[in-house]
């Protein structure tokens, strides 16, 4: 992650003026393909925690992106995990959750609270619905067999 402005980008809201929060840092990850599996998936985490130490208290972003060939994973910045990320890959642009929570990064969808004491400061605000997932019809059949196993007993 050393000298993270060479080479990466930051996207910032047009809602605001100055540049001291971002919305995204993209970090291009050339291992990052619809093939790499979700073990490789959370390694990557670790380049999010390596990037919020390096910014220090002088900057932050609210998402970290990875992208790759044909496949793009955001972690949110901070208050996340390893598996709390929203993960675009051929099979998941075609899923509607998965359109519509990329589509609350969109700058439309980010809101900006102002400091209450009004010095000026704010706090860029991502929803936390960008991170939600959809259940895999595995964990579904077995909350299904369970339940119709109580309604047995």
């Amino acid at each position: 992650m050393e000298n993270f402005f060479l080479g990466q980008g930051i996207f910032f809201s047009d809602k605001i003026e100055d540049k001291k929060q971002g919305v995204i840092a993209a970090i291009p990850e050339e291992t990052l393909t619809n093939e790499t599996n979700t073990a490789g998936i959370r390694k990557l985490y670790q380049g999010v925690r390596d990037l919020t130490t390096e910014f220090g208290i002088s900057f932050s972003v609210k998402v970290v992106a990875f992208v790759g060939d044909r496949r793009g994973d955001f972690f949110p910045a901070t208050g996340g995990n390893r598996d709390t990320r929203l993960d675009m890959n051929l099979d998941t642009i075609q899923k509607d959750l998965y359109i519509t929570n990329l589509d609350l990064l969109k700058g439309k969808n980010i809101e900006i609270e102002a400091d209450e004491f009004g010095f000026g400061d704010y706090e860029i605000k991502v929803s936390d619905d960008v991170f939600r997932k959809e259940l895999t019809s595995h964990f579904l059949t077995v909350v299904d067999f369970y339940e119709s196993v109580k309604n047995v007993v």
